[in-house]
């Protein structure tokens, strides 16, 4: 919910979905984690109980991320960035790849379940690839792209037999597979144009990309998770778009002309012979 609050606010430029979407995140993380950062799974009368499972940390990555898309607020990007480490570091399958359902430390099991089909939702490795997939995109981090990856490649058999069964874990591997772009806007002296950019962007279905705003002139804290994207683009009078692959960039294109025509451009069918 906290993810479709997100997207919707930044597509439809709703206020009063984004700061719902923000309230519930922050309620999740008042109110629902251990002392150490662990999340946990439910919440009744005022009390929070029981460890999160595997699909709990996944959606709450995914959710983080198109937070941060619709607010540009770092500070999601960070505790994102706090939560996929838990995920690789409790989670994961190192023999087989992909993520159990429970963690290492869960309660004792005779078996830990791995849970790749979706049902009435997608399945938890399915989503954590995605999520992993966005946040590594937008940071840099090898390790959330590998992980990911290992989770797609533990999957392949079932893409191939039942497909219909797949759908958010064939999601994540065209993610994956690409192209993808990593967006970066970096905002000029015309906070209106800016903002025009940045909503128009919205209007237009890139589904492999992830974006990412700085406004040289805010007095924000910068998430450290992010400079990579921004290392050595230098602010300028008009609002700037690069757009990057791997975090190699291409040369910016500055003004809301150019950027309008940047967006037609990537939303393009590829060519055909």
């Amino acid at each position: 919910m906290i993810h479709s609050m997100a997207r919707g606010a930044a597509i439809l430029q709703r206020s009063d979905w984004l700061d719902a979407a923000c309230r519930a995140a922050n309620f999740i993380r008042t109110e629902m984690r251990r002392d150490d950062g662990r999340l946990l799974h439910c919440w009744r009368l005022g009390e929070a109980k029981l460890d999160a499972y595997l699909d709990d940390y996944a959606y709450l990555i995914h959710a983080l991320v198109s937070l941060y898309e619709a607010s540009f607020d770092e500070t999601w990007i960070d505790w994102a960035v706090e939560l996929a480490e838990i995920v690789q570091d409790h989670f994961s399958d190192a023999g087989g790849g992909g993520f159990f359902f429970t963690a290492d430390d869960h309660e004792q099991l005779i078996a830990r379940n791995k849970d790749m089909q979706d049902a009435s939702v997608p399945s938890g490795n399915a989503m954590a690839a995605t999520a992993l997939i966005r946040l590594g995109k937008l940071t840099g981090a090898q390790a959330c792209l590998e992980a990911a990856e290992g989770a797609i490649l533990a999957a392949v058999d079932m893409m191939q037999q039942a497909p219909n069964a797949m759908s958010q874990m064939l999601v994540a591997c065209d993610m994956l597979l690409g192209p993808f772009q990593e967006i970066a806007i970096l905002g000029g002296n015309t906070p209106t144009d800016t903002a025009a950019i940045i909503d128009r962007r919205w209007q237009t279905f890139l589904p492999r990309s992830v974006v990412a705003r700085r406004n040289p002139a805010s007095n924000t804290t910068d998430s450290k998770h992010l400079s990579g994207l921004f290392a050595g683009k230098q602010p300028a009078d008009e609002v700037q778009v690069f757009v990057c692959e791997n975090f190699s960039c291409q040369q910016p294109v500055q003004g809301r002309e150019a950027a309008d025509a940047l967006w037609e451009s990537l939303a393009a069918p590829p060519a055909t012979d």
